[in-house]
């Protein structure tokens, strides 16, 4: 099931609330005034999310400079 996010209007909280994609938006759970959908990212699982996380890294651990260019991370392009 799908995670969306919501503000409510009336009292400014904001919420997650896990419903089907064809159910209508839900109430705010603090006031239960109307609320409007937050846009976020996507979340990813499974190998995807692998491949993200080990790229991040590898620019983490790049050190600046190691193709002996003067740009500050490195060019790449030798």
């Amino acid at each position: 099931m799908p995670t969306y996010e919501y503000h409510c209007v009336a009292c400014n909280q904001d919420f997650e609330a896990y419903h089907g994609m064809n159910e209508s938006a839900p109430y705010c759970p603090a006031c239960g005034g109307s609320v409007k959908q937050r846009l976020s990212a996507p979340a990813i699982h499974g190998y995807k999310a692998r491949g993200r996380e080990a790229a991040m890294q590898s620019l983490k651990d790049e050190n600046p400079g190691t193709c002996g260019c003067s740009r500050p991370r490195g060019c790449h392009s030798h």
